[in-house]
């Protein structure tokens, strides 16, 4: 009996044992070889990485309710895994998506601006590991701050960045797209690449100021755009994954939602965004989804827009380049099996204001619950029990505070170390600013203002000298310069040195008509920091606007020692010997500016331009029909194959040019008034009047149109009294020359017309005064 009970106790403890070792292997090996073949499924899909610019993470429902209305991404997020903590690295555009697809820290990659910088090619971006893997790589974007002329098409076989001015001229040109058809463009993409795997990256800017969400969702939220261009992308994503079902690759595909920074909404004091770090501009949403169940649907662990690039990578087993510095975030999302992921902080910057105010940038670390901004008055929040960081404890709590920093101080070492050493710095052309600015980016180099000693000023201090700077920022996109200008000097009276501030009068002074105005402004700025090459660039704009091209040609040699190879320098030169009418050193320095950058539209089409008033048309048409190639809509492509047809006497020819100029650039008064001209040669006068107006709105100190069409009215003897009121106009614009004189003689056969003597003499004195003006310059000029 003993040795029974004996046995029985054995065999009892045996199985004990060995229900302990099943239970083992089936939640260690069990769970291992589970994502293990959970692995092997990841490999077989393709991969869509959306990122939808300016996205605040609390402003989708799955986040926090009574935001805004997101039930697609909620889907999304109920199917895949929410991260709840997700960091952006920066609060900016271009470089936020240059740590996206690089897996670098801007610590690294040093793109910390939109448009000044370029993506260095030395990155690896994870669309060139897969396209080297044999994956199909597209991208489809949605604004021009995001266009492959900053470097950020690495690896994509196809890059989609054609912006439709006669298509989009209600968004701000060919500025930005609408969500809907950036999708479009994709789905079109994707069918076509469906039988082969493929990485495409869509990139949709709906919820970026300026808020213009369409109906209903405009009405929906009046006091609250931002929330209507929320919900309007969400909408469109949901038709996207509709699509993507009746494919059959939406449970084909990884698929991951994500942002590159969020936006201030004034709160903070912040409108937009690229500021500051506080959570409103770089806590962002991360989904991920893939067919199946992952063990882990909500993540609290913080994560960073850096750890995409090798999460994608290690999902499919793909080697990760060396230069990755985000961390992948499968074992977050399998919590067993592989190595547990060990990060517990997030890094994030913002330099801005130093790039572009000369203040303070701002450097910050997440650690557990801490938050430490570094800055001249340095910030500690607990983001736990403060997410809205309205209480800064870093007096409270000096001991964290030390600690936290004293991390951040060595991560910023770590993560420089080996960083990309020489980064190209863009020159941007008078297009590309004006693009950009609308966008309401401006690009410049590191400034400082000379007139302030000691440490930089806290960004904090300067919040409210920001937002009024940003609202002229504003009002120089919208093309109101003349409040711009009021703006700026009131600006000027806090701070008399600040380089921007100067910056915006000068540019806006000349764009508003006034160059002379703009010209000692300029020159300011250069004197406080004679390498700023968009001074140097707007300067020799001025200058050749205001009539003074020998000056520019100095200043322009001055600047080429500088900057010898800056392409966009010798463009200027040569249209400085353009308005000297030396044709041959124009195009001596056209073709210098192609030899720098061989794919330079604006170059092409002004050396075009020289051939033509050589009435070398062939060449003339080659090279116009170049730079079109480059860009279909570039202004003034049309316009002067329009005056090409126009002096080969093929006016049909001509009108259809002309017209063309006009849909793709609207605003282009010269394609008008030539359009004009060309109709009333054709006796279509009425058409041709239509124009003339058109020319006179584009641009009120043209003299001609006025001239124009007073001259037709008098001939037809219509509108007198208008055709006396267009002439008055015109001979008081500046300078009085011939076409002044052509002024005076309509009023004089008016005036005389109608027996009005008084007048008739008044006039005719007039005439013949400017005349005998006129004829003593001729001679004095011999």
């Amino acid at each position: 009996m003993i040795n029974q009970g004996k046995t029985k106790t054995v065999w009892g403890i045996g199985a004990a044992i060995l229900t302990a070792i099943i239970i083992i292997i089936y939640f260690v090996l069990g769970r291992g070889i589970s994502r293990s073949s959970r692995e092997e499924q990841l490999k077989g899909l393709n991969v869509i990485l959306i990122t939808i610019d300016t996205l605040r993470a609390d402003y989708l429902s799955c986040y926090k309710k009574g935001t805004a209305h997101t039930p697609h991404l909620d889907r999304l997020a109920a199917e895949g895994v929410l991260f709840e903590r997700c960091i952006a690295q920066t609060p900016f555009t271009l470089p936020s998506h240059t740590t996206i697809l690089s897996g670098t820290y801007p610590l690294y990659h040093r793109v910390r601006d939109n448009g000044g910088f370029r993506v260095p090619g030395q990155l690896e971006f994870v669309s060139e590991v897969l396209q080297d893997n044999g994956f199909s790589t597209s991208a489809f974007i949605a604004a021009y701050v995001l266009h492959s002329k900053w470097g950020i098409n690495q690896g994509f076989d196809t890059f989609s960045d054609d912006f439709d001015l006669s298509k989009y001229r209600s968004m701000g040109a060919e500025l930005e797209k609408r969500a809907e058809v950036v999708l479009k463009d994709a789905e079109k993409w994707i069918q076509e690449h469906k039988e082969k795997k493929f990485f495409t990256w869509i990139h949709l800017f709906d919820p970026h100021a300026e808020y213009e969400p369409p109906p209903p969702y405009d009405r929906k939220y009046p006091d609250n755009p931002y929330a209507g261009e929320v919900e309007y992308t969400d909408e469109q994503l949901g038709l996207f994954f509709k699509f993507l079902q009746e494919q059959g690759l939406y449970d084909k595909s990884l698929i991951i939602v994500t942002s590159d920074h969020g936006e201030g909404l004034w709160e903070h004091g912040e409108r937009t965004h690229g500021f500051f770090v506080y959570e409103t501009t770089v806590w962002v949403p991360l989904i991920i989804r893939a067919p199946g169940e992952f063990s882990q649907k909500r993540i609290h662990q913080v994560v960073e827009l850096v750890d995409i690039a090798p999460t994608i990578l290690d999902a499919f087993d793909t080697r990760v380049p060396k230069s990755y510095q985000g961390d992948s975030l499968l074992p977050l999302m399998y919590p067993s099996g592989k190595e547990p992921f060990k990060k517990d902080a997030a890094y994030t910057e913002a330099f801005y204001s130093r790039l572009h105010l000369g203040w303070s940038e701002l450097q910050a670390l997440y650690h557990k619950d801490w938050k430490y901004i570094r800055a001249p008055k340095e910030e500690l929040y607990n983001i736990r029990d403060d997410g809205a960081e309205k209480n800064n404890i870093a007096v409270k709590y000096p001991v964290e505070k030390e600690k936290i920093k004293r991390r951040l101080l060595k991560f910023i070492s770590e993560k420089s170390r080996n960083a990309i050493s020489q980064v190209q710095t863009m020159t941007l052309d008078q297009k590309d600013r004006e693009r950009l600015e609308s966008l309401g980016y401006i690009t410049s180099k590191p400034v400082s203002d000379p007139s302030k000693k000691g440490p930089l000023p806290d960004p904090k201090d300067k919040v409210s000298f920001f937002e009024i700077f940003d609202g002229g920022r504003k009002l120089m996109s919208e093309g109101k310069h003349d409040q711009a200008i009021q703006l700026a000097k009131k600006l000027l009276e806090d701070e008399p040195g600040n380089l921007d501030v100067l910056m915006m009068l000068g540019v806006s002074s000349s764009k508003n008509g006034f160059p002379a105005e703009a010209v000692p402004y300029l020159y300011k700025v250069l004197k406080a920091k004679p390498d700023y090459n968009d001074a140097m660039v707007n300067l020799l704009q001025a200058l050749i606007a205001d009539g003074k091209p020998d000056q520019a040609i100095l200043e322009a040699h001055r600047f080429l020692k500088i900057f010898p190879k800056d392409y966009v320098l010798y463009i200027l030169l040569g249209r400085a010997f353009f308005y000297k009418t030396d044709y041959e050193n124009s195009l001596k320095h056209f073709q210098k500016s192609l030899e720098i950058e061989p794919l330079n539209s604006k170059a092409l089409l002004y050396t075009g331009e020289v051939y033509l008033l050589k009435k070398d048309y062939t060449s003339a048409e080659s090279y116009i029909k170049k730079a079109r190639a480059i860009y279909p809509n570039l202004e003034n492509a049309y316009y002067l194959l329009g005056k090409l047809e126009e002096t080969r006497g093929n006016t049909e020819a001509a009108l259809t040019h002309y017209e063309r100029e006009l849909e793709n650039n609207p605003e282009n008064h010269i394609a008008s008034f030539h359009l004009a001209e060309t109709l009333k040669k054709k006796g279509e006068y009425q058409r041709a009047i239509d124009y003339y107006y058109r020319t006179i709105k584009g641009d009120p100190s043209f003299k001609l149109p006025y001239l124009m069409i007073a001259d037709y009215y008098f001939k037809t003897g219509q509108y007198l009294d208008k055709a006396i009121a267009l002439c008055n106009k015109g001979i008081q614009i500046k300078p009085e020359d011939e076409m002044t004189l052509f002024g005076y003689f309509i009023l004089t056969n008016i005036y005389a017309k109608q027996g009005d003597r008084a007048n008739l003499r008044f006039y005719s004195q007039k005439g013949e005064e400017l005349h005998q003006r006129l004829q003593q310059n001729k001679g004095g000029s011999r």
